[in-house]
């Protein structure tokens, strides 16, 4: 070892190379490992690249091939590059709070979205698709019940986005008066020799002539019909009722 005229100690066969003066300063206040040109930085071991630092900034690890790339801030892949989650670990975290993200559970196996208590708020499974949320689901402007209702309701709207379970309301129902019978949707004439007119009140409406008449209604309210006889003789009537 000896002492060069800088006054710095080499070995013998160390080169001491020439620096510009900003250069030197450079150096003299940061290490680094990199290059000065505008060349490609290749990492290699056993003489096969595994990774490179792009002039632009740039870096991707990997083959020429096959290879992951950072960018700007971005991660993308290339070839048969992909990004690999180990079992029951997350997919993403929240920065702020580790809890939050998407969980890959291969216990049941599905994927669960966590709350900051780390528990799953909503969740699919990875075999079937079938999914369950923790609070209520949207759908367009109709946010559904969260809970179950009771048995025989149905789902109803408000019109306004609100829907709820409520029981289902009753059916038409029809009364007879005399000459008249009703089975089931059929309304017949019992005095055949004295045709009827029919006449609806509220939200029934009949049209039609004697001996056939259509019974309309719009609501599902207990409806009344009217019998008017005269004293004629005509062939016994059949009604059909439309429930619109």
């Amino acid at each position: 070892m000896f002492t060069d005229s800088a006054g710095s100690s080499r070995f013998p066969g160390q080169i001491r190379p020439k620096l510009e003066p900003y250069r030197q300063q450079a150096v003299l206040h940061l290490h680094f490992i990199g290059t000065i040109d505008n060349k490609t930085l290749a990492f290699r071991t056993k003489n096969v690249e595994r990774g490179r630092l792009i002039p632009g900034g740039a870096r991707s690890f990997g083959t020429a091939a096959n290879y992951t790339m950072i960018d700007a801030g971005k991660l993308s892949f290339g070839g048969k590059g992909a990004y690999l989650v180990a079992d029951n670990k997350y997919v993403f975290q929240s920065a702020g709070n580790a809890k939050y993200g998407l969980f890959f559970n291969t216990t049941l196996p599905r994927y669960e979205f966590r709350n900051a208590a780390g528990k799953p708020v909503f969740s699919v499974n990875s075999n079937n698709g079938n999914g369950v949320f923790a609070g209520t689901l949207k759908i367009g402007a109709y946010t559904l019940p969260s809970a179950d209702g009771t048995n025989g309701q149905v789902l109803t709207t408000n019109g306004s986005g609100a829907v709820s379970w409520a029981n289902v309301a009753a059916g038409n129902t029809y009364t007879a008066g005399a000459g008249i019978a009703i089975s089931g949707n059929t309304i017949s004439n019992t005095a055949p020799n004295i045709p009827v007119t029919l006449t609806g009140s509220g939200a029934a409406t009949v049209t039609g002539t004697y001996p056939n008449f259509t019974v309309a209604s719009t609501d599902n309210d207990v409806q009344t019909l009217s019998l008017n006889l005269c004293p004629c003789h005509f062939l016994s009537p059949a009604v059909t009722i439309v429930h619109l």
